[in-house]
């Protein structure tokens, strides 16, 4: 994780102000250097930076940084003052991805209050199992796995599995 204040104004756009506590691996980033050259040695502002999007202005903004890597990098920005910014940087691994996904799963199995074993049938369902998998796994007919099925897509107010999928996007 990375953290740091950058500056805001327009001639002195993404300069680091200040570095909250340690960067990862170590290293020295000078005041007045701009962000995406100390800290992403890059030569141009990040694509994706959240303080350079709309919703910054309303105070807040969380933006997917673009990435030549498999990594998924997640930069979150509040206005600290009236001409800085402290953003913050992470990292996230296919696990963490995974947990976020899991999170939004059971969110959206609350609310459409689904019942056991709608649930457990919803996971093998995002899994990509088959009406006949489902109900060998479970030990249901067909009939009955295909019957969760129907409810689930019901109260989840989607017509197809793909849709149950872009419920999690």
């Amino acid at each position: 994780m990375r953290r740091y204040v950058i500056s805001t104004k327009l001639r002195t756009w993404g300069s680091v102000v200040a570095v909250i506590g340690q960067l990862e691996p170590p290293a020295v980033t000078p005041a007045g250097t701009r962000c995406y050259v100390a800290l992403a040695g890059r030569t141009a502002p990040c694509e994706g930076c959240p303080v350079r999007t709309t919703s910054f202005e309303k105070g807040e903004a969380v933006s997917i940084l673009a990435s030549d890597t498999r990594d998924m990098w997640v930069a979150s920005a509040r206005r600290t003052a009236r001409d800085t910014a402290e953003v913050t940087v992470r990292c996230l691994d296919d696990a963490a991805i995974a947990v976020v996904i899991r999170e939004k799963l059971q969110r959206v199995a609350r609310a459409a209050q689904l019942s056991a074993r709608e649930r457990t049938v919803l996971d093998l369902l995002l899994l990509g199992r088959r009406n006949d998998e489902i109900a060998e796994t479970l030990e249901i007919s067909v009939r009955t796995a295909k019957f969760h099925q129907a409810n689930i897509l019901k109260k989840l107010d989607v017509d197809s599995r793909l849709d149950l999928l872009r419920l999690l996007l």
